[in-house]
């Protein structure tokens, strides 16, 4: 791949650059070693190196592919000073292309290759370090190393099951969406009113069956010709039992995930667990720590404050941006109108573990330090793995829950 051929799009405002005595990427995930880089590090004596490796495995073998073996949940090749040994004793160039990578991944998509930020990064949460601007160079080559590991976006994209658009009426979409999230005076609001304009596009778009209408009716909207109502009956459904326990059970199955689908417990437990989800009530684990689950619900996220919701709302509109909801997974085909009810589960799960933190904290409100560890973990359990995406949708048994949740009339009312 040439690398001053690539047409790279990098977001705007951010920074990053490699913090010291972090080592947050080298832990709490497997990562794949590629072939080359294990060559190189196979022709090493590690056992002079350090005593840690003597008699152990350095390298794990699962599907054909190969991991770093990881000791206490962290790399082997982590250093007790936080620093890769293989980074120090043989260079940057012979690491593993995984590595080299992160924080970034590349999205190939019509009008470039998109450059998504993962947002595990301590230096990418706090937007520390470099402007990527001044980094495109070093990125270009970041991108030219895996690139049939490069996610791609079809051009036609599909607006719902049936219908449709093509890459520049699709663009027109994502602009009026990332316009309104920004210029709209309620966050939680303007993420619902999104979702409804789109359904009121998707319907107009099927009376006419002619996906060229996009800026027509993205005009209507802007004159209010066409409009939505919003709920005047929110509060009152608020009020109401049926409406409550359905409430109750989505926010179970999606928070489910971490403490159901990806735990390392008895199928008893996981039961116990999803059991206490649902009715408020019981204590979870997380980070290591227990928490009340009915505390959490008590706990206060402030939407109006705006050092929280910056945070929160540059990453959900990073995964808009980067197009994350439009990504194919393993059990799902992806369009706008399923893929933008994901991003209002995203919304909601930094929502419910940024509450939780606060808990593990003792306090019964919502700090930006809460925030910044909600955002990592969503992004690194549901949004993004290290080298995959959407992780909880590429579960068979989850992505059938989600479906089934998100395609429920007026969920983004739920959800939020």
């Amino acid at each position: 791949m040439q690398i001053s051929a690539l047409n790279i799009i990098i977001p705007e405002n951010f920074r990053y650059s490699c913090l010291p005595n972090c080592a947050v990427c080298c832990a709490g995930w497997n990562i794949d070693v590629d072939e080359e880089a294990y060559k190189n590090f196979s022709k090493f004596d590690w056992e002079k190196i350090s005593k840690k490796f003597v008699g152990k495995k350095k390298f794990i073998e699962e599907n054909n592919k190969k991991y770093f073996e990881l000791v206490d949940g962290k790399c082997i090749f982590l250093d007790d000073d936080k620093y890769c040994l293989l980074h120090k004793k043989l260079g940057f160039d012979t690491k593993t292309s995984t590595c080299k990578i992160y924080p970034f991944k590349f999205i190939k998509t019509a009008d470039g290759i998109i450059v998504r930020l993962s947002f595990v990064c301590p230096s990418i949460i706090k937007n520390t370090g470099i402007p990527l601007e001044e980094q495109l160079l070093e990125i270009k080559k970041l991108a030219a190393l895996k690139p049939e590991r490069m996610r791609q976006i079809d051009e036609t994209v599909a607006v719902n099951e049936d219908f449709k658009i093509g890459w520049s009426d699709y663009k027109k979409l994502e602009n009026f969406i990332l316009n309104l999230l920004k210029t709209g005076d309620n966050y939680e609001s303007s993420l619902k009113l999104a979702a409804k304009y789109l359904r009121i596009v998707l319907e107009e778009l099927q009376k006419k069956e002619n996906a060229s209408l996009i800026s027509e009716i993205l005009e209507k909207i802007d004159k209010k010709i066409l409009f939505v109502r919003m709920d005047p009956f929110r509060e009152k459904k608020e009020k109401d039992d049926t409406f409550n326990k359905k409430q109750r059970l989505y926010y179970a199955l999606f928070v489910g995930y971490k403490f159901v689908g990806q735990s390392k417990i008895s199928s008893f437990k996981k039961i116990g667990n999803l059991v206490k989800l649902i009715i408020k009530n019981g204590t979870l684990e997380l980070n290591g720590k227990k928490f009340d689950v009915s505390r959490v619900y008590q706990t206060y996220f402030n939407v109006e404050n705006k050092e929280n919701m910056k945070l929160v709302k540059k990453y959900i509109e990073h995964l808009i941006f980067t197009k994350w909801h439009l990504l194919p997974t393993d059990f799902s085909t992806p369009n706008v109108i399923s893929g933008y009810s994901l991003i209002l589960v995203i919304y909601a799960l930094v929502k419910w573990f940024s509450r939780a933190f606060a808990v593990l904290r003792g306090n019964s409100v919502v700090e930006l330090c809460d925030v910044e560890n909600a955002v990592s973990i969503v992004d690194k359990n549901y949004a993004g793995h290290i080298t995959k995406e959407t992780l909880f949708l590429n579960s068979p048994v989850f992505s059938k829950i989600c479906n089934l949740l998100i395609s429920q009339n007026n969920f983004e009312e739920i959800i939020i």
